[in-house]
């Protein structure tokens, strides 16, 4: 099996999935992000399920891991554990590239190729999410990701409900 990239049109960000892909019996997924200067990255969040351990091979990351801020250079790393609200950006003027290894990683990959197909599509805001909040929603879910601010379970309530597919009502 060989690496895909997925060249985002609207972050310009690169991500490439390298192999193997997970799989049941190995549920994790290492990827390298490359973040072009200035880049936003991700916003604040947090996993219920999943550990992220992101390793700066390029550049310099701003990441929040917590209540601490931190920038971390190239041979630095940063493991995020369940539950810890979270987020990096490229505050620098130059590319940075990450490799990020997430367990359980299905879901994430499907989060990440689906945030792609989007925006080869058209389908995103200038931020590069889902305009339709029902796909927005399934995404959330799948990538296990939870806005701070408001309890996980709460969050995963209302995106069951959004991503819910619609009820066909006969008259």
């Amino acid at each position: 099996m060989t690496d895909t990239i997925l060249k985002n049109p609207v972050t310009l960000d690169v991500v490439t999935l390298h192999s193997p892909r997970p799989t049941p019996a190995r549920d994790v997924l290492v990827f390298t992000t490359e973040l072009p200067a200035g880049a936003a990255g991700s916003p604040p969040h947090r996993h219920a399920r999943l550990t992220e351990t992101f390793e700066v091979l390029a550049g310099r990351v701003n990441f929040r891991v917590g209540k601490t801020d931190r920038i971390l250079a190239a041979g630095e790393t940063v493991t995020v554990r369940p539950g810890t609200v979270h987020g990096f950006r490229n505050a620098s003027g130059v590319r940075a590239v990450l490799r990020c290894t997430v367990t359980p990683g299905s879901g994430f990959e499907r989060f990440l190729r689906a945030l792609q197909s989007a925006a080869e599509a058209g389908r995103t805001t200038t931020a590069g999410l889902p305009r339709d909040p029902r796909r927005l929603a399934r995404l959330l879910l799948d990538a296990d990701f939870h806005f701070p601010g408001l309890p996980m379970g709460v969050q995963r309530a209302l995106f069951r409900v959004l991503a819910a597919p619609p009820v066909n009502a006969t008259h």
